[in-house]
C-alpha cells in the first residue's frame, strides 16, 4: 500500500509531471531537463529523487553527466495515466516545455548531452564564443 501511496504523491505536483513528459519520449540528462523546464539544479534534483524514489524514474551515470528515464515498470502505468489526460499536451506549459526541449536536444552531439546546464552558454559555445562547460 505504501508504494501505492508514494507513486501517487509523486505524480501530484506540476513540476514532476512536467518531468514526466519530458521523459516519455527519450532519456533526458539533468542539465536538459534544467534548461527544457526552465529549473534550477536544486529544484529539479528534488524532484528527481522524489520520482526516483517512487520507482517512476531510473537513472544512469556516463562521464559527468546523470541520465534520467522512466522506470521499466512505472512507464505502462504513467503512458495510460497521461493518456487518460490528453489534453494536458495542449497546455501552453507543457508545450513550451516540449519546444525548448527539441531545441535543446539539437545540441547533442553523437546522442549524449555535451554541454552542461546553459542554454545560453551552449548556444554561445556552439557558436564559437566560449569555451568549457558546466
Amino acid at each position: 500500500m505504501q508504494a501505492a501511496v508514494t507513486f501517487a504523491k509523486a505524480l501530484a505536483d506540476q513540476t514532476r509531471l512536467r518531468v514526466i513528459a519530458a521523459l516519455r519520449q527519450r532519456e533526458l540528462c539533468v542539465c536538459e531537463l534544467c534548461d527544457a523546464l526552465e529549473a534550477t539544479q536544486s529544484t529539479l534534483s528534488t524532484h528527481l529523487t522524489l520520482l526516483r524514489g517512487a520507482g517512476i524514474t531510473r537513472t544512469r551515470k556516463e562521464g559527468k553527466w546523470i541520465y534520467y528515464r522512466l522506470g521499466d515498470k512505472a512507464a505502462p502505468l504513467i503512458e495510460t495515466f497521461l493518456r487518460h489526460f490528453a489534453d494536458a499536451k495542449y497546455d501552453k506549459r507543457m508545450r513550451r516545455d516540449t519546444d525548448r526541449l527539441r531545441q535543446r536536444l539539437k545540441l547533442r552531439e553523437n546522442g549524449c548531452c555535451n554541454v552542461g546546464f546553459n542554454l545560453q552558454r551552449a548556444r554561445q559555445r556552439r557558436k564559437g564564443r566560449t569555451s568549457g562547460c558546466c
